[in-house]
């Protein structure tokens, strides 16, 4: 018989297959079976196994460069990435910052959100708010973000207290009868206003919410006008004036769905404090411009 595993396996009670090769969608296990790859999308292994290209790639960074500790060096590969990421500063963003998984990639979300705030003074925001039935990660910060009850449940003790939850937008569980998508839009957010002044709004962080929930939710979608609405609550305490609030969110609705374009006019609407609704509006166009030409250069590119 095989020897036993030596592995901490998710199932405790059995070993998985053994997995030997792989071809495209197909991997083989150690029985000569062959399976379809389903489950690779979870870890973002989209581009197929055995992929002519992406191992000519492998093989020639590793050729040049196997590692380089990002205390003392940088590397040609990461700039590169970084450069065909952000270069063309898409919404105002210029920086990539990178990570090997989710969980610490927000796990370093959190504390650049933090580290900026005590750059500019204000030390005393502290808390984060996010949603019930997310999934943000699995280290202890992360899954103190994520809104998973049974996950949660048995660290319970030792999760951070600085995060708060909300109800997410779950129109099928959550919506009742008499409400249409833009009364309950609007429940959802005076629940996440609420929260903001329950907290103190100027000890608030950031909110955090995906676009789309993954496998606990089961790849859900928000209904139109959530996330322009619960803009509103997330600028409101960055003391940016109402009337600007409200250009703001009349621009998003003509613009392109690309939730980073949206981000970044949000972001840009923060940092600029524009003093008029008209600022904002020719702030704001020259940005929509800007990011028309990138998302048209990136598809010639594709095609």
């Amino acid at each position: 018989g095989c020897a036993m595993s030596h592995i901490v396996h998710r199932n405790l009670r059995a070993d998985p297959p053994l997995a030997v090769s792989g071809q495209g969608i197909m991997l083989r296990d150690a029985a000569g079976r062959e399976i379809i790859d389903g489950s690779g999308g979870a870890a973002v292994a989209c581009l197929g196994h055995g992929h002519p290209k992406v191992i000519e790639a492998m093989k020639a960074q590793i050729d040049r460069l196997c590692y380089a500790h990002t205390s003392l060096f940088s590397c040609d590969s990461a700039e590169r990435l970084a450069d065909q990421m952000v270069g063309h500063a898409p919404g105002g963003l210029t920086h990539a910052y990178f990570c090997s998984s989710g969980s610490e990639g927000n796990e370093a979300a959190y504390k650049m959100a933090r580290q900026y705030f005590l750059e500019i003074g204000q030390l005393q925001r502290r808390h984060f708010i996010a949603r019930r039935q997310s999934y943000h990660g699995n280290t202890l910060g992360a899954l103190s973000a994520s809104g998973n009850a049974a996950r949660r449940a048995p660290y319970a003790p030792i999760l951070s207290p600085a995060f708060s939850h909300v109800s997410p937008c779950y129109a099928y569980r959550d919506r009742t009868d008499s409400e249409d998508d833009a009364a309950y839009v609007a429940r959802l957010a005076a629940e996440l206003e609420a929260e903001f002044q329950r907290l103190g709004p100027d000890t608030v962080i950031a909110f955090i919410a995906e676009t789309v929930v993954g496998a606990t939710l089961g790849c859900v979608t928000a209904v139109p006008g959530y996330f322009s609405s619960v803009w509103y609550a997330a600028l409101a305490p960055a003391r940016v004036p109402r009337p600007i609030i409200e250009r703001l969110n009349t621009e998003l609705r003509k613009t392109m769905a690309e939730p980073e374009i949206k981000a970044g006019l949000v972001a840009q609407a923060i940092e600029l404090q524009p003093s008029t609704p008209e600022e904002l509006q020719d702030t704001m166009r020259s940005e929509i411009d800007k990011w028309a030409k990138v998302v048209k250069d990136a598809g010639a590119k594709i095609e």
